[in-house]
Protein backbone atom coordinates (compact mmCIF):
# COMPACT_ATOMS: atom_id res chain seq x y z
CA UNK A 1 0.00 0.00 0.00
CA UNK A 2 1.42 3.38 -0.95
CA UNK A 3 0.63 6.21 1.24
CA UNK A 4 0.79 9.85 0.79
CA UNK A 5 4.44 11.37 1.91
CA UNK A 6 2.10 14.57 3.09
CA UNK A 7 0.66 12.45 5.97
CA UNK A 8 2.46 13.03 9.52
CA UNK A 9 4.28 9.43 11.39
CA UNK A 10 1.54 8.45 12.98
CA UNK A 11 -0.95 9.62 10.54
CA UNK A 12 1.20 7.24 8.05
CA UNK A 13 1.70 4.21 10.39
CA UNK A 14 -1.81 4.47 11.23
CA UNK A 15 -3.26 4.25 7.18
CA UNK A 16 -0.17 1.48 6.68
CA UNK A 17 -1.63 -0.57 9.64
CA UNK A 18 -5.42 -0.17 8.59
CA UNK A 19 -4.19 -1.30 5.18
CA UNK A 20 -2.94 -4.33 6.77
CA UNK A 21 -6.59 -5.36 7.00
CA UNK A 22 -7.83 -5.82 3.58
CA UNK A 23 -11.40 -4.83 2.72
CA UNK A 24 -13.18 -3.05 5.59
CA UNK A 25 -16.65 -4.17 6.22
CA UNK A 26 -19.40 -2.38 7.62
CA UNK A 27 -18.74 0.60 9.80
CA UNK A 28 -14.73 -0.05 9.78
CA UNK A 29 -14.47 2.52 6.75
CA UNK A 30 -15.93 5.49 8.67
CA UNK A 31 -13.91 3.93 12.08
CA UNK A 32 -10.85 3.95 9.85
CA UNK A 33 -11.74 7.62 8.73
CA UNK A 34 -11.77 9.15 12.22
CA UNK A 35 -8.49 6.99 13.32
CA UNK A 36 -6.98 8.88 10.89
CA UNK A 37 -7.98 12.27 11.79
CA UNK A 38 -7.21 11.79 15.54
CA UNK A 39 -3.81 10.39 14.31
CA UNK A 40 -3.60 13.60 12.66
CA UNK A 41 -4.79 15.59 15.63
CA UNK A 42 -1.52 14.22 17.52
CA UNK A 43 1.02 14.66 14.78
CA UNK A 44 -0.25 18.54 14.43
CA UNK A 45 0.19 18.92 18.25
CA UNK A 46 -3.07 17.85 20.37
CA UNK A 47 -1.53 19.57 23.19
CA UNK A 48 -3.19 19.08 26.68
CA UNK A 49 -5.56 16.56 24.72
CA UNK A 50 -3.15 14.32 23.47
CA UNK A 51 -3.24 11.48 26.59
CA UNK A 52 -7.09 11.32 25.66
CA UNK A 53 -6.92 11.61 21.86
CA UNK A 54 -4.05 8.84 21.99
CA UNK A 55 -6.64 6.52 24.05
CA UNK A 56 -9.45 7.38 21.69
CA UNK A 57 -7.42 6.37 18.63
CA UNK A 58 -6.23 3.25 20.30
CA UNK A 59 -9.92 2.48 21.17
CA UNK A 60 -10.81 3.06 17.40
CA UNK A 61 -8.27 0.68 16.30
CA UNK A 62 -9.31 -1.92 18.70
CA UNK A 63 -12.43 -1.94 17.04
CA UNK A 64 -11.92 -1.51 13.25
CA UNK A 65 -9.60 -5.08 14.08
CA UNK A 66 -12.75 -6.62 16.05
CA UNK A 67 -13.38 -9.40 13.82
CA UNK A 68 -11.60 -9.29 11.30
CA UNK A 69 -7.87 -9.91 13.43
CA UNK A 70 -6.81 -13.47 13.78
CA UNK A 71 -3.59 -15.12 15.14
CA UNK A 72 -1.96 -15.28 11.95
CA UNK A 73 -2.76 -11.43 11.15
CA UNK A 74 0.21 -8.94 11.02
CA UNK A 75 -2.12 -6.23 12.22
CA UNK A 76 -3.25 -7.97 15.13
CA UNK A 77 0.35 -7.86 16.74
CA UNK A 78 0.79 -4.69 16.28
CA UNK A 79 -2.79 -3.72 17.75
CA UNK A 80 -1.67 -5.84 20.47
CA UNK A 81 1.61 -4.09 21.02
CA UNK A 82 -0.44 -0.57 21.19
CA UNK A 83 -1.02 -1.56 24.55
CA UNK A 84 2.44 -1.56 25.62
CA UNK A 85 2.86 1.55 28.04
CA UNK A 86 0.18 0.08 30.24
CA UNK A 87 2.11 -2.98 30.95
CA UNK A 88 4.19 -2.79 34.56
CA UNK A 89 7.64 -1.49 34.36
CA UNK A 90 7.18 0.35 30.97
CA UNK A 91 6.84 4.28 31.31
CA UNK A 92 5.66 5.69 28.27
CA UNK A 93 5.96 9.66 28.31
CA UNK A 94 4.84 12.52 25.72
CA UNK A 95 8.06 14.78 24.55
CA UNK A 96 6.44 18.07 23.79
CA UNK A 97 8.28 19.82 21.10
CA UNK A 98 8.82 23.75 19.80
CA UNK A 99 8.66 24.36 16.42
CA UNK A 100 8.97 20.88 16.03
CA UNK A 101 12.44 20.94 17.02
CA UNK A 102 14.31 19.47 20.13
CA UNK A 103 12.61 18.76 22.70
CA UNK A 104 11.94 21.60 25.63
CA UNK A 105 13.59 19.79 28.73
CA UNK A 106 11.12 21.46 31.28
CA UNK A 107 8.04 19.92 29.84
CA UNK A 108 9.34 16.83 29.16
CA UNK A 109 6.55 13.55 30.32
CA UNK A 110 4.19 16.73 30.42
Amino acid sequence: MSVDEGYGPLEMRVRLDIGLLGDLTGIQGSLAETAYALAKQIDEGAGMGTASVARELRLLLSEITKGSASDDDPASGIIAGLGIPDRPGVQASVRNTKDGGEADPGTEGQ
